[in-house]
């Protein structure tokens, strides 16, 4: 199925019509609605004045199904039942890329608040009613892209909001705005990866698991679990799941990077991973069970097109290979009476579905990106503890100092509408701990950070699609595991202009909608 416009937003699986079948929803321009073969269902949903770039989240409120989901006007929108004015449930001022996440205030019962972030550097919980709770919004100085985690860390029967910002710092905050003991926790890079709540070593409380340049594991009391934090081969944008792959109750840590890593609750690597498959996998990884074995295996789409079914042992089979990049985690409908479908997105707007003979969606399973159609990162599995002891720390890369030669955009001269690859030549970018491009569009006084990924020699950053004629400056800055800076260029910034998608009399017309839009 073709919608006509790129798909960055994860996938989410859930009934929305009351027809007693799960549909998949896939967020745009859009939020629309299809049915497991594809068809597209009637949903009615408000339209934002930008694009969908979070995940809906789904839930039952007074005898109605309620849908809430992050645009990247500054708003988040909402079903009539919750927002009868335009759809707007709450206005930021700045993107909303994280997802809302629809929550218990008593940890039972239906939801009766939302948290968010904001890229106006806040963490955001408002009531069924749209009004703040007593100490929200809470201000972290920086960009809050990622999708706050609602879980009870401290055991006292109410749930925390737990999330990164791009200042590099983690925060767990109680329902009145308050950060928990310990926290906030100092990552050092900036973070965009969700957290994951589960307790992955079985001691009967739960940690915290998210990613930058590592994987990261905490404990309630903000202290770093044993066999943490573990280095990675790039920046991490996805987040992290914590499944039992096995069968045999232990927790297997999935995370998708430049590679496809799987830790064990102590942080030691798996057996057959990491798995290199065909480009970078910038969102998370979903997973199914064999019916016949029990075993899970983990679905993951890349910036290669593939989209991808990886055993427990590390063997991968690429089950169809898209025409553009996959951005968003792909979700599993689960099968009822017949089998499952893997549902997936590409950047050049078109949703994919496969049958998934043989596999089952079970309790045990994380099938879609925040694993519950409300949002809520968590695994409440008990877990048995590890089979090896913790890992042992790890020794940073070592090499020639990092050096950037070059810069461009890749492939070729950006277009209209189109995200933008900014490719990084040079050597020894694998010491670089922290590092991210900074760009700044002509004509706005404001700059946006964006993850700088490792890619083999070089490295590579994505930049959002902007309208015709708009100009682009930027420049790369990080620092090494040693504390040494690194800027390119030194002293100014790059440069691109936006071009026109095709030739006259298209491209004027493509113009002319751009700048009515």
């Amino acid at each position: 199925m073709r919608r006509g416009h790129a798909v960055s937003s994860s996938i989410q699986v859930a009934d929305v019509d009351g027809d007693g079948r799960a549909e998949l929803l896939v967020a745009g321009w859009g939020l629309e609605a299809f049915d497991p073969d594809l068809r597209r269902k009637r949903f009615a949903f408000p339209a934002g004045r930008r694009p969908f770039a979070s995940t809906p989240a789904v839930f039952s409120r007074r005898g109605g199904t309620q849908v809430l989901v992050g645009c990247d006007d500054g708003s988040l929108y909402a079903t009539p039942g919750l927002a009868p004015s335009g759809g707007v449930f709450a206005r930021t001022g700045l993107d909303v890329y994280s997802s809302p996440v629809a929550a218990s205030s008593t940890g039972e019962g239906e939801p009766d608040f939302v948290a968010f972030g904001s890229d106006d550097g806040k963490v955001w919980c408002l009531s069924m009613e749209a009004e703040p709770l007593p100490g929200f919004p809470v201000d972290c100085g920086s960009f809050v892209s990622a999708t706050p985690c609602v879980a009870d860390l401290d055991g006292d029967g109410r749930p925390e909001v737990m999330v990164g910002d791009w200042n590099g710092a983690f925060h767990a905050l109680t329902l009145e705005g308050r950060e928990l003991p310990g926290f906030p926790h100092v990552a050092g890079s900036a973070i965009w990866s969700s957290a994951t709540a589960a307790d992955i070593d079985g001691d009967g409380a739960q940690e915290l698991v998210f990613a930058t340049r590592r994987l990261h594991a905490l404990r309630g009391d903000g202290s770093v679990a044993a066999g943490f934090p573990r280095l990675l081969g790039s920046y991490a944008v996805g987040s992290p799941v914590v499944v039992d792959l096995d069968g045999a109750g232990r927790a297997t840590i999935l995370l998708g990077a430049d590679r496809l890593y799987a830790f064990d609750g102590a942080g030691n690597t798996r057996t057959g991973f990491p798995v290199t498959l065909d480009g970078f996998i910038w969102a998370s990884p979903v997973t199914a069970e064999s019916g016949q074995s029990g075993e899970q295996a983990a679905f993951v789409g890349t910036w290669g097109g593939g989209v991808h079914r990886i055993s427990r042992d590390g063997g991968s089979e690429r089950l169809r290979a898209c025409k553009a990049p996959i951005f968003s985690t792909p979700a599993i409908i689960p099968g009822g009476q017949g089998p499952c479908v893997l549902g997936a997105a590409s950047w050049d707007g078109r949703v994919h579905a496969d049958v998934l003979e043989g596999w089952v969606v079970s309790e045990r399973c994380w099938p879609s990106f925040h694993r519950t159609m409300g949002n809520v990162r968590a695994n409440p599995a008990r877990f048995v503890p590890p089979a090896l002891p913790p890992a042992e720390p790890e020794a940073p890369p070592a090499g020639p100092r990092p050096a950037v030669h070059s810069a461009h955009t890749k492939p070729g001269a950006p277009r209209h509408r189109r995200a933008v690859f900014l490719r990084f030549e040079g050597e020894g970018l694998d010491q670089l701990e922290r590092a991210r491009v900074v760009y700044r569009v002509a004509g706005e006084d404001r700059e946006h950070p964006t993850p700088l990924l490792l890619d083999g020699a070089g490295a590579v950053a994505l930049v959002q699609p902007l309208g015709v004629g708009r100009r682009v400056m930027y420049h790369l800055e990080g620092r090494t595991f040693s504390g040494d800076s690194l800027r390119y260029p030194e002293n100014e910034s790059n440069s691109y202009a936006v071009e026109r998608l095709g030739p006259l009399p298209v491209g004027k017309l493509v113009a002319r909608l751009d700048r009515w839009n």
